[in-house]
């Protein structure tokens, strides 16, 4: 009911009612984060959850801004209220904040020539737009750059961009959301109403480097087309795949047909709103749109249900960062260095040292 009063000389470090551990909460906070598509950013406030700090994300003209949702008045989430005049208006006692966070107007002042406290202000975070999406960064230094995906960038580019709609957040780590996008083994079981192969279950050659923000793996199997892009081409099609993967969640496959020649980028980065909820934002490039937009969007979304049936029945929830814990076989090279990776070189799934 109470906070206790000495609460102001110890404040809490991690959002309240945390899902993660202290030290992958901390390490988490220091990547950069996708929290929104820069198209759903327009006259009103949104709101957003990221490792789950919720944040409020409100555009002027000075460009965007994202805060922690919450009025240091009396604790309303700023994230209920307005923009007007180039301010975000508190819904319960109508303050106003600037681009810089800081409260400019307080309606209940007789004097409205009286000095404001300087802490009462927002919390602001690092943001950055990208590739049409704003990202976060819930610390003042990022550990990990963005990915660099520069098809994404080109003005003048063979390929067309589709831009997949939000879904409900999954009920699922993004770390093993993550994990089941590199996974190649599970295309010719799952992805039956896609382009699973239910005639090629075998992992063949394939080849796995670092690369100075990730991971890639290349490999070519017989994938089944079943018309979604091109009614006239169901069958088999012999296709490259190349899984570019940048720490923690981010990840490009390109696919080219190797007879016909068609190429697609399909980027998707999983984005944390708690250690076992997540939202996936996906851009897609293709160079030969067979279809509409709409029809290649629903693909997109098909192949998404597929996978999340059973990547939110997985258990643990977690991804297993001890290797000992889960039995591999020769076609989880991929996961099992990513994993390595995550404890290796970011210190993820270890004690927290201040």
């Amino acid at each position: 009911m109470f906070l206790p009063t000495d609460n102001s000389k110890n404040p809490p470090t991690l959002p309240r009612n945390c899902t993660f551990s202290e030290s992958d909460w901390q390490i988490l906070a220091g990547f950069w984060h996708p929290v929104a598509f820069l198209n759903d950013i327009a006259n009103e406030p949104v709101s957003s959850t990221l490792l789950d700090e919720k944040l409020v994300i409100y555009r002027t003209s000075e460009g965007v801004n994202v805060a922690k949702d919450l009025c240091m008045h009396r604790g309303t989430r700023i994230s209920l209220g307005s923009i007007r005049h180039d301010r975000l208006i508190c819904p319960m006692h109508g303050l106003e904040f600037d681009w810089t966070g800081q409260c400019r107007k307080i309606p209940s002042l007789v004097d409205q020539t009286a000095a404001i406290p300087r802490k009462l202000c927002l919390k602001k975070y690092l943001s950055t737009e990208r590739y049409g999406i704003l990202w976060v960064c819930l610390k003042n230094e990022p550990i990990h750059p963005l990915p660099e995906w520069p098809e994404l960038e080109q003005k003048e580019s063979e390929y067309e961009r589709i831009d997949i709609p939000l879904e409900s957040a999954w009920n699922a780590s993004a770390s093993r959301q993550t994990e089941n996008f590199i996974d190649i083994a599970h295309h010719p079981f799952v992805h039956l109403e896609t382009f699973g192969n239910p005639n090629e279950t075998q992992i063949k050659e394939h080849v796995i480097e670092k690369t100075a923000n990730g991971m890639k793996l290349h490999f070519r199997r017989n994938e089944m087309e079943r018309g979604w892009h091109d009614p006239s081409s169901a069958g088999e099609r012999l296709t490259d795949y190349v899984y570019d993967l940048t720490f923690p969640f981010a990840k490009d496959l390109f696919t080219e047909g190797v007879e016909d020649g068609i190429k697609c980028h399909f980027y998707d980065i999983a984005s944390p709103v708690s250690a076992n909820r997540t939202e996936i934002f996906q851009i897609n490039l293709t160079n030969n749109l067979f279809c509409s937009r709409e029809e290649f969007s629903k693909y997109q979304l098909v192949t998404n249900e597929e996978d999340r049936q059973y990547v939110e029945a997985q258990c643990p929830e977690e991804v297993p960062l001890d290797l000992r814990q889960e039995i591999h076989t020769p076609s989880d090279r991929f996961s099992i260095e990513y994993r390595r990776a995550l404890v290796e070189k970011f210190g993820l799934g270890s004690p927290y040292v201040g």
